[in-house]
C-alpha cells in the first residue's frame, strides 16, 4: 500500500476496505497499525496524516465499481463464421501490443500505421516535431494527400457498386444506399459547383445541413478541394449560426430549403436567411432541395444545388494538401459565452478516425456501421463520416429519432439493414431504457457483433440493460472516451481483447499514454487504486492543433493546467486491475466536508431507483459543509403521478445506501426535463448556474435543445435571498428557543430533499434536515424544530470536522427520529439537565468504550413547547420528543483523546473500535451527521 503523505487521498464511500496488501514476507506493509484477518487499520498520532493515510490505505469507492467484469463475448471470438477481431484473444494480448505503440516505440509505430492505413501523394520523412510547450506539434510534415481521396476514390476505383452510405430518412418506409462510385460523383459535382463560386485551398466553407446524406458530400466536396468546412449543427438559431459563420470568415454556405427531425420540421433556409443579415462577407449560398416546400431565394447569391450540380463534370481531381493544413473547424459551447472553434489538421485526423473505427469497432471489409449522432458534432464528424469511409464500409446516416414513430425505430433500422456495429449516446439509452425492453423485443438485432456508447460515462445500470436487451449478452460493449478536441478516441475497449466493466472506458487507445495526475501538484499518481484529473502524457496525431484564431487560448485551455502534459478537464479513476473510469468534468466534482464525490457516482446511485429516468447532480456552496449536493431527477411515466415527500425520502435513502450518509443530496427536484445539448448532453452547468442564484449569467445557451427547460428549474430554485433568509440560525445562550429553520413558503415539496413537482408545501423549510429526511412541523410549537421521519439502519455520527476544529463553543441542532434504533443514548443525570451521548452503542455490542462522551444541557420540546428533560425510558420509538444540545465542553483533539471509562488511548482501542472510527472520521464527516454544527 502505498502511503506516501503528498498524495490526495481518495474519497471513499462506505466501510473499510477489505483488500490488505503483503510484501514479500507475507507482512503488512505499514507498521503501528491493527490487522485482523483481511482488515488492515493504520492508526496514526498526528489526525491530519492519520485521515490522509486511512483514507488512501481503505479506499472503497473505486473497488465497489469494479466488482463486475464482463468476459469477451462469443461474437467477439471469431467463432461461428464471424470474422476474427483485429485483437485479441484476451487482455494481456493488448497489454503487450499496446506497449509496443507507446514510450520508446511510439514514433515507430504512427510512422508504420500512417503509412499502411492511408494514401499519400506525397510521401513523409518526418513523423513528429513540437509538443506540448509551445502547442506546435506537427505530424507526418512533409507528407502530402486529399481527406476525399482517402474516404471514396480508393473504394470506388476497387469496388464502384459497394455500398457507401445507407440513409435513413426521418419518415418511416424511406430510405436510400449509395455506393462508392454514386457517392464519388456526387461529391465531384459539388466540388466543382463550390469550385464555380471561387471556393480554393484554405477557404472556410460553412455547412448548415439536416441529417441527410447530403452532408456527408458537402464534407468530401469542400475537403477535397483543400477547403476547409465549418459545419454548424442544423439546429442552432440565426445568431449562434451567425457568430460561428463570422468568426470562420466564411464566403460560402451549404443549407437546405428545410429539415426533418422526429416528424417536425426544420426551417434552415430561413435561418440562414435571419444569419445573413449580419453576415456581408457571405457572397453564395447553395440550397438542396429537402423537402419542397417554398422559400426565399436572393437572385445572385442563393443556389439550388439540384440545378447547379446538373450543369457540371462528374469529376473533379483532388487537391493535394499538406498532412498539417485544416481540414475543418468545429465550434464547441463555452461557458464564457464565445464558443470556439477548434481546428483539426489532415494526416493525423484521418489516421485517428480510421484506426479507432478498425479496432475499437472491429470494422471488416462487408460490414453495415452505424453512428446515431448528427454530423453537427465531433461525433458525427468522426464516426459517420471519415472514420467508416476511410475503412471501406457503409456507414448509416440516420435523420430521425429514437423515439420517432414509436421507440423501436432504432431497432427496426438495425433489423432492416442488418447493422453489424450500433453507437449511440448514453442519454439515448437511458430513455429507450425507460420506455421500457418491449419496444426492443420482436426485433431481429442477430447481426449486431459491437454496440457501443459515446457522449458522456454511461451509468452501470443502463450499460447492463444495453448489454443485455440489445446485445444480448454476446456483443461487445464499448463504451467510448474521447472529446471534440482529442479528434478520436483515446479510451475504450477493444473488442476480442479486453474484458469490460459497466462504466469504465477499460484502457487506453494506441500510442495514448493517459496520466492521472494528482489535481494539487499536478505530479503523476503511480500503480492503481488512484483518483485524480485525466491527461495524456504525449502528443497523439488526432488531436486538435489550436482554437482558430485564438492560440492562447487553445493553451491556457489545454496545455497550461498541467505543463508538459495535455490536460482533458476530466477526472478519472484507476481501479486495483487498472480498469480506467471517467468521473466526469472536474467542475462536476462535489466538495462536501472534504468529500470530494462523482456527480456521475451520485447520479447512478438515483438511477438505480426503479422510478427514476435521468438524473442531474450539482454542487451548490454551503456554509458548513463547503458545498452540497443538489440533485435533479425526471421520472419514468409510469411514476409521475407518485410524487411526494416519500419518493424524495425514497430517493435520499437510496443515495445513502449505495454511497454512503455523507452523499445524500441536500435538495433534490423531480422535474419534467433536464437541460440538454441537442446532442442528448445534460448541461450540468445551466443548473449549477440556476441553483447558486447566477440564472442570467448562464453563459452560452446556443447548443439547448429546449429552452423551456431552463424557466422551468429556475421555477423550481426558490430565490437567493428567499434561501438567505432561511438559513438556521444559531442558538445562543440566553435564546435556547432560538430558529433553527424558518418555514420556506416558496419551496418544492421536501424539505432538505425538496421535490420540483408542481405541490408545495410551506411547512417544509428548504434548508432543514439531517441526512436527507424529511420534516413536518409539529402542532403549537413555539420553536422551529421538527419531527423526523426516519427509516430504520440510518446510521448518524458526529462532525468531526466542527470538533477538531472547535472554537470556545459551539451550537448544534440536533433531532432524534422516530426510529428507536437510529442511536442510543445514554444516562440521564444531573437532575434532568444533562445527559449522557453514547452513539458507539449503535454500532457495537456496547462493552467497548465510546469514542466521543461529554456532557450537554439538554432542552426537551414537545407538542407544547420547552419541557423538563424526560428519563431515558421516554426516548422510544414512536416518541414525539425532540430534543436541543447547546453549550457543549471543550474537546480534546483526536489524537491526544484517553476514553473517560477505561482510560484507553486511541491507539489502544478495540479493533471494533477503531474501525468505528475510520467510519466516524471518513464516512460521517458531513452536514448530515446527526448534529448540524455552527462555529461562532
Amino acid at each position: 500500500m502505498n502511503t506516501q503523505s503528498n498524495r490526495k487521498p481518495l474519497a471513499i464511500t462506505g466501510i473499510v476496505s477489505r483488500a490488505k496488501q503483503e510484501d514479500d514476507t507475507g507482512k503488512n506493509k505499514l507498521t503501528g497499525g491493527i490487522g485482523c484477518g483481511s482488515l488492515y487499520i493504520p492508526i496514526a498520532g498526528d489526525i491530519a496524516s492519520f485521515i490522509a493515510t486511512t483514507k488512501s490505505e481503505i479506499n472503497e469507492r473505486i473497488n465497489e465499481m469494479t466488482t463486475v467484469t464482463h468476459p469477451i463475448p462469443n461474437k467477439c471470438k471469431g467463432s461461428n463464421g464471424l470474422p476474427t477481431p483485429h485483437i485479441g484473444p484476451d487482455l494481456d494480448s493488448y497489454k503487450k501490443a499496446h506497449a509496443l505503440t507507446t514510450g520508446e516505440h511510439r514514433h515507430s509505430f504512427w510512422d508504420k500505421a500512417a503509412k499502411e492505413t492511408l494514401y499519400w501523394h506525397r510521401p513523409f520523412s518526418t513523423v513528429v516535431t513540437g509538443g506540448f510547450e509551445h502547442g506546435d506539434t506537427a505530424w507526418f510534415p512533409e507528407g502530402g494527400l486529399n481527406a476525399s481521396y482517402n474516404c471514396v476514390d480508393r473504394w470506388a476505383i476497387q469496388n464502384p457498386d459497394k455500398t457507401a452510405i445507407i440513409y435513413e430518412a426521418d419518415e418511416p418506409g424511406q430510405h436510400q444506399e449509395i455506393s462508392y462510385g454514386e457517392l464519388l460523383r456526387e461529391v465531384c459535382k459539388v466540388a466543382n459547383v463550390l469550385k464555380s463560386m471561387g471556393v480554393k485551398k484554405g477557404d472556410v466553407v460553412s455547412i448548415y445541413l439536416p441529417m441527410t446524406w447530403h452532408a456527408v458530400v458537402s464534407f468530401l466536396a469542400v475537403a477535397r478541394l483543400g477547403a476547409v468546412h465549418s459545419v454548424i449543427f442544423a439546429g442552432f438559431s440565426a445568431e449562434s449560426l451567425r457568430d460561428r459563420v463570422v468568426d470562420g470568415k466564411s464566403k460560402v454556405i451549404i443549407t437546405s430549403d428545410e429539415g426533418k427531425r422526429g416528424g417536425k420540421t426544420i426551417a434552415t433556409k430561413n435561418i440562414v436567411d435571419a444569419a445573413l443579415k449580419e453576415c456581408p462577407d457571405v457572397d453564395n449560398v447553395l440550397v438542396l432541395q429537402r423537402t419542397g416546400n417554398p422559400v426565399n431565394m436572393q437572385q445572385g447569391r442563393d443556389y439550388w444545388w439540384h440545378e447547379e450540380t446538373a450543369k457540371v463534370v462528374p469529376y473533379c481531381a483532388p487537391e493535394i494538401v499538406s498532412s498539417e493544413d485544416p481540414l475543418f473547424i468545429l465550434y464547441t459551447s463555452g461557458s464564457t459565452g464565445k464558443p470556439k472553434g477548434v481546428v483539426h489538421t489532415t494526416g493525423g485526423y484521418l489516421l485517428g478516425a480510421a484506426l479507432t473505427v478498425k479496432y475499437i469497432f472491429d470494422v471488416h471489409e462487408n460490414d453495415r456501421y452505424a453512428c446515431m449522432a448528427d454530423v453537427g458534432w465531433i461525433t458525427g464528424h468522426t464516426y459517420i463520416v471519415y472514420g467508416p469511409l476511410l475503412n471501406g464500409v457503409s456507414t448509416t446516416v440516420f435523420e430521425s429519432t429514437p423515439v420517432y414513430p414509436n421507440p423501436s425505430r432504432y431497432w427496426d433500422v438495425v433489423q432492416k439493414h442488418k447493422l453489424t456495429q450500433f453507437y449511440t449516446a448514453p442519454t439515448a439509452i437511458r430513455l429507450l431504457r425507460r420506455l421500457g425492453k418491449e419496444h426492443v423485443q420482436g426485433y431481429d438485432l442477430s447481426t449486431l457483433r459491437v454496440i457501443g456508447s459515446v457522449g458522456e460515462p454511461i451509468n452501470p445500470e443502463a450499460w447492463d440493460w444495453y448489454n443485455e436487451e440489445v446485445g444480448k449478452k454476446e456483443c461487445a460493449v464499448v463504451d467510448t472516451y474521447w472529446q471534440t478536441e482529442t479528434g478520436s478516441i483515446i479510451i475504450s475497449p477493444l473488442p476480442g481483447a479486453i474484458p469490460c466493466k459497466p462504466g469504465s472506458a477499460t484502457f487506453p487507445f494506441w500510442g495514448i499514454e493517459p496520466v492521472i495526475l494528482d489535481a494539487v501538484t499536478g505530479q503523476p499518481l503511480e500503480g492503481n487504486d488512484v483518483e485524480g484529473v485525466l491527461a495524456v502524457k504525449h502528443p497523439w496525431p488526432s488531436m486538435a492543433r489550436t482554437v482558430y484564431g485564438d492560440h492562447a487560448r487553445f493553451l491556457d485551455t489545454y496545455l497550461k493546467p498541467y505543463p508538459g502534459y495535455y490536460f482533458t478537464g476530466d477526472g478519472a479513476g484507476r481501479d486495483h486491475e487498472g480498469y480506467i473510469f471517467i468521473k466526469g468534468r472536474v467542475d462536476d466534482v462535489i466538495n462536501v466536508s472534504g468529500h470530494r464525490l462523482s456527480t456521475a457516482e451520485i447520479e447512478s446511485a438515483l438511477i438505480l431507483h426503479s422510478g427514476v429516468a435521468e438524473a442531474a447532480v450539482v454542487g451548490v456552496q454551503d456554509e458548513l459543509t463547503g458545498q452540497s449536493i443538489s440533485a435533479w431527477v425526471t421520472m419514468k411515466p409510469e411514476f409521475k403521478g407518485s410524487v411526494d415527500e416519500n419518493l424524495v425520502k425514497e430517493l435520499t435513502l437510496q443515495v445513502r445506501k449505495v454511497i454512503g450518509p455523507f452523499a445524500a443530496p441536500k435538495s433534490l427536484y423531480v422535474v419534467g426535463d433536464l437541460p440538454k445539448t441537442r446532442s442528448g448532453k445534460i448541461m450540468r452547468r445551466v443548473i449549477r448556474k440556476i441553483v447558486a442564484g447566477e440564472g442570467d449569467q448562464l453563459g452560452d445557451l446556443s447548443t439547448l435543445a429546449d429552452p423551456s427547460v431552463v424557466d422551468d428549474i429556475k421555477d423550481n430554485v426558490p430565490s437567493k435571498e428567499l434561501l438567505d433568509n432561511e438559513r438556521p440560525s444559531s442558538m445562543s445562550d440566553s435564546s435556547a428557543t432560538g430558529s433553527a429553520t424558518n418555514s420556506g413558503s416558496n419551496t418544492n415539496t421536501g424539505s432538505s430533499t425538496g421535490s420540483g413537482s408542481s405541490s408545495k408545501t410551506s411547512s417544509i423549510p428548504a434548508t432543514a434536515g439531517v441526512g436527507g429526511l424529511t420534516f413536518t412541523e409539529p402542532p403549537q410549537t413555539k420553536t422551529s424544530y421538527y419531527k423526523v421521519a426516519a427509516e430504520n439502519e440510518i446510521t448518524f455520527g458526529w462532525n468531526l470536522t466542527s470538533l477538531y476544529n472547535t472554537p470556545d463553543s459551539l451550537t448544534f441542532d440536533a433531532v432524534h427520529t422516530d426510529s428507536g434504533n437510529t442511536y442510543t443514548l445514554g444516562s440521564v443525570g444531573g437532575g434532568d439537565t444533562s445527559f449522557k451521548w453514547d452513539p458507539y452503542k449503535y454500532y457495537t455490542d456496547g462493552n467497548s468504550p465510546p469514542l466521543v462522551y461529554d456532557t450537554y444541557q439538554l432542552r426537551v420540546y414537545d407538542e407544547n413547547g420547552p419541557s423538563a428533560a424526560p428519563s431515558p425510558g421516554s426516548f422510544m420509538p414512536n416518541s414525539n420528543l425532540r430534543f436541543a444540545l447547546y453549550k457543549p465542553k471543550a474537546y480534546t483533539p483526536l489524537d491526544q483523546w484517553v476514553c473517560p471509562n477505561c482510560s484507553s488511548a486511541v491507539k489502544s482501542l478495540p479493533l471494533a473500535s477503531v474501525a468505528w472510527l475510520l467510519t466516524l472520521s471518513l464516512i460521517l464527516v458531513s452536514g448530515y451527521s446527526v448534529m448540524r454544527g455552527t462555529r461562532h
